[in-house]
C-alpha cells in the first residue's frame, strides 16, 4: 500500500510540474482560449480527432520498432507506457519522456540496449519524415527552387539503395561521438527502415490533415494541406533546437512566422500559434484519458 501512493504521488508531482512549466512558458490569455473552445466549430473537435490519431500512430509505430529485435511488447501495453510518459516532456531538460518510457519499458524485461537503439531509430525517421513535409513547404513558399526538391527526393533513393554503407558510416559516428550508444548495435535492415518511414510518412500526413481542419476552423481558407503539414513538421523540426521543453516558445514563432506570409495577419498568425499548443495537449490530454480508460476496463474485465 505504501508503494502505491508513494508510486501515484510521485506521478502526480510529475504531472504537475510539466503543466506549471507549460503555463508559465506558453504564458496563454486564457480568457480568449476559453472563449475559442466554447464558440468553436465541428472542424476544430475533428481536427483533435485527427491529432489524437496521429498521437496513437505514433505511439504504435514506436511499439514496431522496439518489437523488431524480437521482443513481444504488447501494442496496447506500449501505447500505454508511451502516453503515460509523453507529458514529461514539458518539465526542463527535454528527455523526461525518454526516461519514463524507459523505466516502465524495463519493466516489461526489454532490454536497456534494445530501448536505446529504438530510440535512436526512432529520432532519426521522425526528424527525416518530418523533413519530406517540410523540404515541400520550402518549395511552396519560394524558399527553395524545384531542382533543390529533385536532389533531396534523389538523396532519399541514394539512400535506400545504398542503405548499409550509409547505415555502418552513421553507426561509427554515433558510437565514437554519443557514449551512451558506444556499444549499441543498429541492426534495423533495410526493409524495416523504410517500413517504419513509411508509417511516420502516413502518421504525418494525419498530422497535416488535422492541422489543415484546426486552421480551417478559425477562419483560414486559402492554405492547402501540404503547406499546413509542412508548416506543422517545419516547426516541429525548428523546436528541436529551443533550449525550452516541448520545443515551447520556438514552435510557436515558426507556426506565426509560415501562416504570416499566407494570411497577413499578424495577430491571427499569433492566435493560431497559441490555439495550436492548447489543441496538441487538448490531444495528448484525450489520448490519455481514452487508453488509460481503457486499461481500468480491461482489469475490471481481467485482462492484463
Amino acid at each position: 500500500m505504501t508503494k502505491k501512493v508513494a508510486v501515484l504521488s510521485v506521478k502526480s508531482v510529475l504531472i504537475l510540474a510539466a503543466l506549471y512549466f507549460m503555463l508559465v512558458h506558453v504564458k496563454l490569455p486564457l480568457a480568449e482560449v476559453f472563449y475559442f473552445l466554447t464558440h468553436t466549430n465541428v472542424n476544430f473537435y475533428a481536427s483533435v480527432a485527427l491529432f489524437t490519431l496521429f498521437l496513437v500512430l505514433q505511439a504504435w509505430i514506436w511499439v514496431q520498432i522496439l518489437n523488431d529485435s524480437g521482443n513481444a511488447m504488447p501494442w496496447f501495453k506500449g501505447i500505454l507506457i508511451y502516453i503515460n510518459s509523453q507529458f514529461a516532456k514539458y518539465i526542463p531538460g527535454g528527455f523526461w519522456n525518454y526516461l519514463g518510457r524507459i523505466y516502465y519499458t524495463s519493466r516489461e524485461g526489454i532490454s536497456l540496449q534494445t530501448q536505446l537503439v529504438t530510440l535512436l531509430y526512432e529520432n532519426i525517421l521522425l526528424v527525416m519524415a518530418a523533413s519530406v513535409y517540410a523540404i515541400i513547404l520550402a518549395k511552396l513558399t519560394g524558399m527553395i527552387g524545384f531542382g533543390w526538391l529533385i536532389v533531396f527526393f534523389a538523396m532519399l533513393i541514394l539512400f535506400f539503395f545504398y542503405y548499409r554503407p550509409v547505415t555502418g558510416i552513421l553507426e561509427q559516428g554515433v558510437h565514437r561521438f554519443i557514449k551512451k550508444f558506444r556499444d549499441v548495435p543498429m541492426t534495423l535492415t533495410r526493409k524495416s527502415f523504410f517500413t517504419y518511414l513509411f508509417y511516420f510518412l502516413i502518421s504525418h500526413m494525419v498530422m497535416g490533415w488535422a492541422f489543415w481542419l484546426l486552421l480551417v476552423s478559425m477562419g483560414v481558407s486559402n492554405i492547402g494541406f501540404f503547406y499546413a503539414a509542412g508548416t506543422f513538421a517545419a516547426a516541429w523540426l525548428i523546436g528541436l533546437l529551443s533550449p525550452l521543453p516541448g520545443g515551447l516558445g520556438v514552435r510557436e514563432g515558426i507556426i506565426v512566422f509560415l501562416i504570416g506570409i499566407v494570411v497577413k495577419d499578424a495577430a491571427l498568425a499569433t492566435q493560431i500559434s497559441i490555439i495550436a499548443r492548447i489543441w496538441n495537449v487538448i490531444s495528448e490530454v484525450l489520448f490519455f484519458l481514452i487508453v488509460n480508460g481503457a486499461y481500468q476496463l480491461r482489469r475490471r474485465w481481467g485482462h492484463h
